[in-house]
């Protein structure tokens, strides 16, 4: 009798330390997104030093808002998506030799770009990178030195090389300016230059990545925008295959402030 009582508690704690195990796992795996606000980057805009200065750029800093359609995804643990809300926001302020277009579509998903101006054009000087899957964020910092974004002129045809480079990874391509285009924001009719970046991965992460941005002429302001990434990374869980699609519309060329 007294084997056989050991024998279930034996049993009994097995079964504990499994529903343990299974629980720490579920949790461990849960995957979450929270939606970031208009009224969040509002909020965090007014909290910077300074804000709302223009400094000497042509480009009002602000919060501008976008019309948006994206999502990002990988494959590892089971997989996850995260869509993207139908309103984003890209948060410009003057920071460093220019200016700094922060978008974010997450708390845990964001893109800062780095922009100066030059003699040769606007040169993309930085662009800093968030994503967050199963509770791990990834910050990954690109630095661009004296990569053009967009040539002094924007005439049409004109091409360049692309180069940013991050701890362990690569981006080369090249850029270039496909034409001059009218679009429309409510009743504003827009000059812009349409732009496209074509890159490829090498390193920690492979891959390819493609940006086209239709820029407001007159100050740099993106109007519309399209990004596209598919990367393979490495790790202990094998291969993490991520790929993210997103489409941006100007709502307003108004700031909130």
């Amino acid at each position: 009798m007294l084997r056989r009582r050991s024998r279930l508690l034996w049993l009994l704690v097995l079964g504990v330390a499994v529903l343990l195990v299974a629980s720490g796992w579920q949790y461990f795996l849960h995957d979450t997104a929270e939606t970031a606000t208009i009224r969040d980057a509002v909020d965090t805009f007014r909290s910077r030093p300074g804000a709302p200065g223009r400094g000497s750029s042509p480009l009002a800093p602000g919060v501008y808002v976008y019309t948006t359609a994206g999502f990002e995804e990988i494959d590892a643990l089971g997989g996850a998506r995260h869509d993207y809300p139908a309103r984003t926001t890209i948060t410009v302020t003057v920071a460093g030799c220019g200016l700094k277009l922060r978008w974010v579509a997450l708390q845990e998903r964001d893109t800062t770009w780095e922009r100066c101006a030059t003699p040769r054009g606007d040169v993309l000087r930085s662009a800093f990178e968030t994503h967050r899957f199963f509770g791990t964020t990834e910050h990954t910092d690109y630095v661009c030195g004296t990569t053009l974004e967009r040539p002094k002129g924007d005439k049409p045809g004109t091409s360049w090389a692309l180069l940013c480079k991050a701890a362990g990874r690569t981006e080369r391509g090249t850029g270039r300016v496909v034409a001059r285009e009218t679009l429309s924001v409510g009743s504003a009719r827009i000059a812009t230059v349409h732009v496209r970046w074509r890159a490829t991965l090498s390193g920690k992460t492979t891959g390819t990545t493609d940006r086209d941005a239709w820029l407001a002429r007159a100050n740099g302001l993106p109007v519309r925008m399209t990004m596209a990434s598919e990367t393979t990374t490495g790790s202990v869980v094998g291969d993490v295959h991520y790929r993210e699609s997103v489409e941006l519309e100007l709502t307003s060329t108004t700031p909130r402030r």
